[in-house]
Protein backbone atom coordinates (compact mmCIF):
# COMPACT_ATOMS: atom_id res chain seq x y z
CA UNK A 1 0.00 0.00 0.00
CA UNK A 2 1.33 3.59 -0.71
CA UNK A 3 2.13 5.92 1.74
CA UNK A 4 -0.95 8.62 2.64
CA UNK A 5 -0.89 12.15 1.19
CA UNK A 6 0.83 14.45 3.21
CA UNK A 7 0.97 18.00 3.40
CA UNK A 8 2.39 18.89 0.20
CA UNK A 9 0.40 16.62 -1.89
CA UNK A 10 -3.08 17.97 -1.18
CA UNK A 11 -3.61 21.44 -1.42
CA UNK A 12 -6.66 23.15 0.89
CA UNK A 13 -6.95 22.35 4.31
CA UNK A 14 -10.32 20.65 4.60
CA UNK A 15 -9.18 18.12 1.45
CA UNK A 16 -5.76 17.77 3.40
CA UNK A 17 -7.31 17.08 6.50
CA UNK A 18 -9.51 14.66 5.50
CA UNK A 19 -7.24 12.97 2.92
CA UNK A 20 -4.62 12.22 5.45
CA UNK A 21 -7.04 11.23 8.38
CA UNK A 22 -9.30 9.28 6.03
CA UNK A 23 -5.72 7.02 4.59
CA UNK A 24 -4.22 6.54 7.76
CA UNK A 25 -7.97 5.47 9.51
CA UNK A 26 -8.05 2.86 6.57
CA UNK A 27 -4.58 1.51 6.58
CA UNK A 28 -5.28 1.21 10.83
CA UNK A 29 -8.63 -0.68 10.11
CA UNK A 30 -6.83 -2.99 7.60
CA UNK A 31 -3.64 -3.80 9.70
CA UNK A 32 -5.72 -4.68 13.22
CA UNK A 33 -8.00 -6.76 10.87
CA UNK A 34 -4.95 -8.64 9.70
CA UNK A 35 -3.59 -9.36 12.92
CA UNK A 36 -6.25 -9.79 14.92
CA UNK A 37 -7.33 -12.67 12.11
CA UNK A 38 -3.81 -13.88 11.61
CA UNK A 39 -2.47 -17.03 12.75
CA UNK A 40 -0.40 -15.80 15.78
CA UNK A 41 -3.37 -13.85 16.99
CA UNK A 42 -5.82 -15.09 20.24
CA UNK A 43 -9.11 -14.31 18.23
CA UNK A 44 -9.12 -17.73 16.03
CA UNK A 45 -8.57 -19.59 19.32
CA UNK A 46 -10.87 -17.61 21.23
CA UNK A 47 -13.53 -18.06 18.45
CA UNK A 48 -12.98 -21.72 18.53
CA UNK A 49 -13.21 -22.42 22.68
CA UNK A 50 -16.58 -19.69 21.99
CA UNK A 51 -18.11 -22.00 19.80
CA UNK A 52 -16.98 -25.11 21.01
CA UNK A 53 -19.23 -23.99 24.86
CA UNK A 54 -21.39 -22.56 23.00
CA UNK A 55 -22.99 -25.86 21.06
CA UNK A 56 -22.36 -28.14 24.14
CA UNK A 57 -24.71 -25.62 26.09
CA UNK A 58 -27.01 -26.18 23.91
CA UNK A 59 -26.84 -29.76 23.29
CA UNK A 60 -27.30 -30.35 26.60
CA UNK A 61 -30.12 -28.20 26.83
CA UNK A 62 -31.77 -30.16 24.27
CA UNK A 63 -30.81 -33.86 25.39
CA UNK A 64 -32.08 -32.77 28.96
CA UNK A 65 -35.32 -31.18 27.41
CA UNK A 66 -34.69 -28.23 29.01
CA UNK A 67 -38.03 -25.88 28.28
CA UNK A 68 -36.01 -22.51 27.91
CA UNK A 69 -34.78 -24.47 24.20
CA UNK A 70 -37.36 -25.16 21.46
CA UNK A 71 -36.37 -27.28 18.22
CA UNK A 72 -37.40 -24.01 16.07
CA UNK A 73 -34.52 -22.19 17.37
CA UNK A 74 -31.77 -24.46 16.39
CA UNK A 75 -31.70 -23.06 12.74
CA UNK A 76 -31.02 -19.34 14.04
CA UNK A 77 -28.87 -21.31 16.20
CA UNK A 78 -27.34 -22.18 12.90
CA UNK A 79 -27.54 -18.80 11.43
CA UNK A 80 -26.03 -16.54 14.42
CA UNK A 81 -22.89 -19.28 14.03
CA UNK A 82 -22.36 -18.72 10.39
CA UNK A 83 -22.82 -15.25 10.66
CA UNK A 84 -20.49 -14.63 13.46
CA UNK A 85 -18.54 -16.84 11.82
CA UNK A 86 -18.09 -15.45 8.44
CA UNK A 87 -17.86 -11.81 9.63
CA UNK A 88 -14.72 -12.91 11.87
CA UNK A 89 -12.81 -14.70 9.98
CA UNK A 90 -13.88 -13.49 6.46
CA UNK A 91 -12.11 -10.16 5.41
CA UNK A 92 -14.39 -9.66 1.89
CA UNK A 93 -17.90 -10.44 3.86
CA UNK A 94 -16.73 -7.91 6.58
CA UNK A 95 -15.17 -5.30 4.15
CA UNK A 96 -18.71 -5.48 2.42
CA UNK A 97 -20.78 -5.58 5.06
CA UNK A 98 -18.70 -3.80 7.96
CA UNK A 99 -15.81 -1.68 6.95
CA UNK A 100 -17.49 0.03 3.44
CA UNK A 101 -20.81 0.76 5.22
CA UNK A 102 -18.82 2.73 7.78
CA UNK A 103 -16.46 4.31 5.56
CA UNK A 104 -18.21 5.20 2.29
CA UNK A 105 -21.89 5.68 3.43
CA UNK A 106 -21.50 9.04 5.21
CA UNK A 107 -19.58 10.26 2.18
CA UNK A 108 -22.53 9.07 -0.47
CA UNK A 109 -24.65 10.63 1.59
CA UNK A 110 -23.22 14.03 1.57
CA UNK A 111 -22.96 13.78 -2.35
CA UNK A 112 -26.43 14.02 -2.40
CA UNK A 113 -26.90 16.21 -0.13
CA UNK A 114 -24.58 18.38 -2.76
CA UNK A 115 -26.59 17.54 -5.84
CA UNK A 116 -29.21 18.81 -3.65
CA UNK A 117 -28.12 21.97 -3.12
CA UNK A 118 -26.78 21.89 -6.33
CA UNK A 119 -30.52 21.84 -7.77
CA UNK A 120 -31.71 24.03 -5.73
CA UNK A 121 -29.60 26.64 -7.49
CA UNK A 122 -27.19 29.26 -6.71
CA UNK A 123 -23.67 30.56 -8.46
CA UNK A 124 -21.37 28.04 -6.13
CA UNK A 125 -24.26 26.18 -4.89
CA UNK A 126 -22.18 22.66 -7.70
CA UNK A 127 -19.08 23.29 -6.69
CA UNK A 128 -17.40 20.61 -4.28
CA UNK A 129 -18.65 22.01 -0.80
CA UNK A 130 -14.68 21.59 0.65
CA UNK A 131 -13.59 24.17 -2.07
CA UNK A 132 -16.12 26.31 -0.89
CA UNK A 133 -15.35 26.14 2.88
CA UNK A 134 -11.78 26.59 1.89
CA UNK A 135 -12.12 29.66 0.28
CA UNK A 136 -14.08 31.22 2.77
CA UNK A 137 -11.23 30.08 5.39
CA UNK A 138 -8.98 31.86 2.76
CA UNK A 139 -10.99 35.16 2.72
CA UNK A 140 -11.31 35.59 6.30
CA UNK A 141 -7.30 34.64 7.02
CA UNK A 142 -6.93 36.94 4.52
CA UNK A 143 -8.81 39.91 6.10
CA UNK A 144 -7.18 39.42 9.87
CA UNK A 145 -4.18 39.52 8.09
CA UNK A 146 -5.30 42.85 6.35
CA UNK A 147 -5.66 44.31 9.65
CA UNK A 148 -2.84 43.28 11.10
CA UNK A 149 -0.53 44.67 8.40
CA UNK A 150 -2.48 46.52 6.16
CA UNK A 151 0.48 47.56 4.10
CA UNK A 152 1.28 43.76 3.32
CA UNK A 153 -0.35 42.42 0.14
CA UNK A 154 -2.16 38.94 0.14
CA UNK A 155 1.07 37.02 -1.27
CA UNK A 156 2.82 37.56 1.68
CA UNK A 157 0.20 37.03 4.69
CA UNK A 158 2.00 33.67 6.20
CA UNK A 159 5.13 35.91 6.55
CA UNK A 160 3.53 38.61 8.10
CA UNK A 161 1.26 36.48 10.58
CA UNK A 162 4.45 34.91 11.72
CA UNK A 163 6.54 38.57 12.00
CA UNK A 164 3.69 40.06 14.40
CA UNK A 165 2.88 37.04 15.97
CA UNK A 166 4.73 38.23 18.67
CA UNK A 167 2.74 41.83 18.95
CA UNK A 168 -0.97 42.88 19.83
CA UNK A 169 -3.37 41.81 17.68
CA UNK A 170 -7.05 44.25 16.93
CA UNK A 171 -9.97 42.44 18.40
CA UNK A 172 -11.55 42.24 14.87
CA UNK A 173 -8.60 40.95 13.38
CA UNK A 174 -8.60 37.83 16.29
CA UNK A 175 -12.41 37.12 15.99
CA UNK A 176 -11.50 36.52 12.13
CA UNK A 177 -8.83 34.02 12.83
CA UNK A 178 -10.97 32.51 15.42
CA UNK A 179 -13.98 32.55 12.76
CA UNK A 180 -11.86 30.62 9.70
CA UNK A 181 -10.30 28.18 13.00
CA UNK A 182 -13.81 27.22 14.31
CA UNK A 183 -15.17 26.82 10.55
CA UNK A 184 -12.45 23.78 9.82
CA UNK A 185 -12.82 22.28 13.25
CA UNK A 186 -16.71 22.13 13.40
CA UNK A 187 -16.91 20.64 10.06
CA UNK A 188 -13.62 19.23 8.53
CA UNK A 189 -12.62 17.93 12.35
CA UNK A 190 -15.82 16.47 13.23
CA UNK A 191 -15.70 14.33 10.23
CA UNK A 192 -12.06 13.37 10.86
CA UNK A 193 -13.15 12.76 14.34
CA UNK A 194 -15.88 10.31 12.94
CA UNK A 195 -13.29 8.87 10.60
CA UNK A 196 -10.79 8.11 12.96
CA UNK A 197 -13.66 6.65 15.34
CA UNK A 198 -15.01 4.35 12.88
CA UNK A 199 -11.74 2.95 11.84
CA UNK A 200 -10.78 1.94 15.63
CA UNK A 201 -14.39 0.32 16.17
CA UNK A 202 -14.27 -1.68 12.75
CA UNK A 203 -10.64 -2.96 13.34
CA UNK A 204 -12.29 -3.89 16.93
CA UNK A 205 -15.28 -5.40 15.11
CA UNK A 206 -13.97 -9.22 15.09
CA UNK A 207 -13.74 -9.35 18.44
CA UNK A 208 -16.97 -7.78 19.36
CA UNK A 209 -18.23 -10.34 17.07
CA UNK A 210 -17.52 -13.28 19.89
CA UNK A 211 -20.30 -11.19 22.42
CA UNK A 212 -23.15 -11.98 20.39
CA UNK A 213 -23.04 -15.48 20.67
CA UNK A 214 -23.94 -15.20 24.52
CA UNK A 215 -26.50 -13.59 26.62
CA UNK A 216 -24.39 -12.41 29.21
CA UNK A 217 -22.14 -10.67 26.61
CA UNK A 218 -24.44 -9.75 24.16
CA UNK A 219 -24.90 -6.45 25.38
CA UNK A 220 -20.98 -5.50 24.52
CA UNK A 221 -21.81 -6.03 20.99
CA UNK A 222 -25.22 -4.17 21.16
CA UNK A 223 -22.82 -1.35 22.36
CA UNK A 224 -20.41 -1.39 19.74
CA UNK A 225 -23.05 -1.42 17.09
CA UNK A 226 -24.15 1.76 18.82
CA UNK A 227 -20.78 3.35 18.56
CA UNK A 228 -20.52 2.71 15.11
CA UNK A 229 -23.73 3.59 14.08
CA UNK A 230 -23.24 7.16 15.70
CA UNK A 231 -19.75 7.50 14.02
CA UNK A 232 -21.67 6.83 10.45
CA UNK A 233 -24.38 9.28 11.18
CA UNK A 234 -22.36 11.99 12.83
CA UNK A 235 -20.69 12.88 9.66
CA UNK A 236 -24.07 13.18 7.76
CA UNK A 237 -25.61 15.37 10.08
CA UNK A 238 -22.39 17.55 9.58
CA UNK A 239 -22.26 17.62 5.77
CA UNK A 240 -25.84 18.51 6.04
CA UNK A 241 -25.20 21.43 8.59
CA UNK A 242 -22.06 22.41 6.86
CA UNK A 243 -24.34 23.00 3.53
CA UNK A 244 -26.67 25.14 5.52
CA UNK A 245 -23.50 27.02 6.65
CA UNK A 246 -21.82 27.45 3.61
CA UNK A 247 -25.05 29.36 2.12
CA UNK A 248 -25.71 31.17 4.87
CA UNK A 249 -21.72 32.52 5.49
CA UNK A 250 -21.07 32.90 1.56
CA UNK A 251 -23.02 36.24 0.69
CA UNK A 252 -21.49 37.71 4.03
CA UNK A 253 -18.17 36.72 3.05
CA UNK A 254 -18.55 38.07 -0.50
CA UNK A 255 -19.10 41.29 1.43
CA UNK A 256 -16.47 41.15 3.20
CA UNK A 257 -13.81 40.68 0.62
CA UNK A 258 -15.35 43.58 -0.72
CA UNK A 259 -14.59 45.84 2.19
CA UNK A 260 -11.43 44.29 2.67
CA UNK A 261 -10.06 45.41 -1.13
CA UNK A 262 -11.63 48.76 -0.28
CA UNK A 263 -10.14 48.77 3.13
CA UNK A 264 -13.16 49.78 4.82
CA UNK A 265 -13.67 46.20 6.94
CA UNK A 266 -17.06 47.47 9.04
CA UNK A 267 -17.35 45.94 12.47
CA UNK A 268 -20.72 45.23 11.61
CA UNK A 269 -19.74 42.92 9.25
CA UNK A 270 -17.17 41.05 11.72
CA UNK A 271 -20.21 40.54 14.20
CA UNK A 272 -22.70 39.29 11.98
CA UNK A 273 -20.18 36.59 10.98
CA UNK A 274 -19.16 35.85 14.57
CA UNK A 275 -23.00 35.63 15.17
CA UNK A 276 -23.32 32.64 12.56
CA UNK A 277 -19.96 31.11 13.09
CA UNK A 278 -21.15 30.54 16.63
CA UNK A 279 -24.76 29.18 15.76
CA UNK A 280 -23.11 26.90 13.38
CA UNK A 281 -20.75 25.81 15.86
CA UNK A 282 -23.31 24.60 18.28
CA UNK A 283 -25.75 23.22 15.61
CA UNK A 284 -22.65 21.01 14.86
CA UNK A 285 -22.49 19.66 18.30
CA UNK A 286 -26.22 19.14 18.95
CA UNK A 287 -26.49 17.35 15.79
CA UNK A 288 -23.61 15.35 17.22
CA UNK A 289 -25.04 14.46 20.18
CA UNK A 290 -28.58 13.83 18.24
CA UNK A 291 -26.43 10.96 16.23
CA UNK A 292 -25.57 9.72 19.47
CA UNK A 293 -28.68 9.77 21.14
CA UNK A 294 -30.67 8.17 17.66
CA UNK A 295 -28.30 5.26 18.48
CA UNK A 296 -28.96 4.62 21.69
CA UNK A 297 -32.21 3.73 21.02
CA UNK A 298 -30.86 0.25 19.36
CA UNK A 299 -31.42 -2.86 20.66
CA UNK A 300 -31.98 -6.15 20.20
CA UNK A 301 -35.71 -7.43 21.35
CA UNK A 302 -35.78 -10.34 24.29
CA UNK A 303 -39.04 -11.50 23.84
CA UNK A 304 -37.94 -15.04 23.19
CA UNK A 305 -36.14 -14.89 26.66
CA UNK A 306 -39.51 -13.76 28.40
CA UNK A 307 -41.95 -16.33 26.39
CA UNK A 308 -39.35 -18.95 27.91
CA UNK A 309 -39.86 -17.35 30.90
CA UNK A 310 -43.34 -17.67 30.84
CA UNK A 311 -43.04 -21.07 29.56
CA UNK A 312 -40.61 -22.47 33.02
CA UNK A 313 -43.38 -21.12 35.20
CA UNK A 314 -46.36 -22.65 33.88
CA UNK A 315 -44.89 -26.31 33.73
CA UNK A 316 -43.50 -25.05 37.81
CA UNK A 317 -46.89 -24.60 38.45
CA UNK A 318 -48.66 -27.32 36.72
CA UNK A 319 -45.75 -29.62 39.09
CA UNK A 320 -46.98 -27.79 42.32
CA UNK A 321 -51.02 -28.58 41.56
CA UNK A 322 -49.90 -32.51 40.29
CA UNK A 323 -47.89 -33.06 43.74
CA UNK A 324 -50.60 -31.29 45.74
CA UNK A 325 -53.11 -33.78 44.58
CA UNK A 326 -51.04 -37.06 44.97
CA UNK A 327 -50.15 -35.43 48.75
CA UNK A 328 -54.04 -35.47 49.75
CA UNK A 329 -55.96 -38.81 51.03
CA UNK A 330 -58.40 -40.46 49.73
CA UNK A 331 -60.57 -39.37 52.21
CA UNK A 332 -60.03 -35.89 51.86
CA UNK A 333 -60.28 -36.34 47.99
CA UNK A 334 -63.58 -37.88 48.80
CA UNK A 335 -65.02 -34.94 51.14
CA UNK A 336 -63.57 -32.70 48.73
CA UNK A 337 -65.94 -34.69 46.04
CA UNK A 338 -69.00 -35.13 48.21
CA UNK A 339 -68.93 -31.39 49.34
CA UNK A 340 -68.52 -30.05 45.90
CA UNK A 341 -71.51 -32.07 44.85
CA UNK A 342 -73.77 -31.20 47.73
CA UNK A 343 -72.78 -27.57 46.73
CA UNK A 344 -74.31 -28.29 43.34
CA UNK A 345 -77.06 -29.59 44.81
CA UNK A 346 -78.34 -26.86 46.99
CA UNK A 347 -77.55 -24.21 43.92
CA UNK A 348 -79.89 -25.84 41.41
CA UNK A 349 -82.50 -26.29 44.15
CA UNK A 350 -82.40 -22.85 44.69
CA UNK A 351 -82.43 -21.90 40.89
CA UNK A 352 -85.56 -24.17 40.92
CA UNK A 353 -87.63 -22.51 43.77
CA UNK A 354 -86.62 -19.17 42.20
CA UNK A 355 -87.67 -19.56 38.40
CA UNK A 356 -91.09 -21.38 39.99
CA UNK A 357 -91.55 -18.17 42.57
CA UNK A 358 -91.11 -15.78 39.72
CA UNK A 359 -93.87 -18.27 37.23
CA UNK A 360 -96.30 -17.87 39.92
CA UNK A 361 -96.03 -13.89 40.25
CA UNK A 362 -96.43 -13.51 36.73
CA UNK A 363 -99.34 -16.14 36.28
CA UNK A 364 -101.56 -14.46 39.48
CA UNK A 365 -100.22 -11.12 40.44
CA UNK A 366 -102.82 -10.81 43.61
CA UNK A 367 -102.42 -14.50 44.78
CA UNK A 368 -99.26 -13.20 46.62
CA UNK A 369 -101.16 -10.72 48.58
CA UNK A 370 -104.43 -12.60 49.18
CA UNK A 371 -104.71 -15.90 51.51
CA UNK A 372 -105.04 -19.00 50.31
CA UNK A 373 -108.51 -20.93 50.10
CA UNK A 374 -109.09 -24.59 52.02
CA UNK A 375 -108.56 -27.54 50.48
CA UNK A 376 -110.61 -30.39 51.02
CA UNK A 377 -107.97 -32.32 52.21
CA UNK A 378 -106.51 -30.24 55.30
CA UNK A 379 -109.25 -31.24 57.42
CA UNK A 380 -108.07 -35.07 56.86
CA UNK A 381 -106.30 -37.21 59.27
CA UNK A 382 -104.64 -40.91 59.03
CA UNK A 383 -105.30 -42.89 61.86
CA UNK A 384 -103.06 -44.45 64.06
CA UNK A 385 -102.22 -48.26 63.72
CA UNK A 386 -103.07 -48.45 67.68
CA UNK A 387 -106.52 -47.53 67.42
CA UNK A 388 -105.99 -43.84 68.57
CA UNK A 389 -106.84 -40.88 67.10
Amino acid sequence: MSACPGPEDVTGVAHGVLASVGCNSHRLALDAYAALTGPGSFLPAALTTCLTIYVALLGYGLLTGSPRLRLAQVSQTGLKIGAVVALTLNWSIFQTLVFNVASEAPFEVGHIFTLAAAAGGGDQAGDDPLTRLEAIHQELTDSAHSLIQPNVPTGGAPATVTAAGAGPQPPAAEALLWMATTLIVGSVGLIALAMVAQAILVALGPAFMLFFLFDATRGLFVGWVRALAAAVIAPVTTWGGLMVCLATLEPWVARLARERAAHAIKVDTISTLVTFVVTFAAAQAVLAIGAVVITSAFSLRRAPAAREGDTVSTANTQQQIIDARFSQSRAQLLAQSLHSEHSQSLTQEGRRLEVFGVAAASAAPGALAAPAAPRLSDTYRRPSPGGLS
